[in-house]
């Protein structure tokens, strides 16, 4: 899983490099990469000057599907990547092990909600409630609140009504052909 989540966040700098500067990269990682020496210092650069990326365009975004089992070094890990300029985002919000101290100690700039609490959101007043104090603890935190996993024109129209700063789903969109990998596509580097 190491060396896949390595080989990915390389292609996927790679394959964005020519980003547009009004759009951000979003890279998935786990928490136990980010202490990865070669995701960092010198390789790191190399890598980095290969693209015509500016730092501020980068968004690490921690997923967090693995518990972290040390705070104290996955959070130094990640001032590295802060006093870079990259951006942090928390993925899966209201899934897995992604809880409150993740928040206060990252003090992330996108805080990403789960799709389990998007699904049938109309009609469940305990995810309407968490969507909304979601709302408000980005907005107070100075964080960006991305709802995932919308699917339909009722849950858009519901996480719109809320004030969700962004909204990413099938519903909206696919990811784009540069970032998908196609059996005919081989993994190697």
């Amino acid at each position: 899983l190491h060396e896949l989540d390595h080989l990915l966040r390389k292609r996927a700098l790679r394959a964005g490099g020519k980003l547009d500067r009004r759009y951000q990269l979003f890279i998935n990682t786990y928490p136990f990469s980010v202490r990865d020496p070669s995701f960092q210092g010198q390789q790191l650069i190399e890598l980095f000057d290969e693209t015509l990326l500016a730092p501020e365009q980068i968004v690490l975004e921690v997923t967090e599907q693995h518990a972290i089992k040390n705070y104290p070094l996955f959070f130094e890990a990640m001032k590295y990547f802060k006093d870079m300029r990259w951006k942090v985002a928390i993925d899966d919000m209201g899934a897995g092990y992604s809880g409150l101290e993740a928040v206060v100690q990252l003090k992330p700039d996108y805080v990403k909600l789960d799709m389990y609490m998007v699904r049938d959101i109309k009609h469940n007043f305990v995810k309407q409630q968490i969507l909304k104090i979601m709302r408000s603890m980005a907005e107070k935190i100075g964080a960006y609140l991305v709802v995932e996993g919308v699917e339909t024109e009722e849950e858009l129209e519901f996480v719109c009504k809320i004030g969700a700063d962004f909204v990413q789903g099938h519903l909206l969109g696919r990811p784009k052909e540069a970032f998908q990998t196609r059996p005919d596509h081989p993994l190697e580097d």
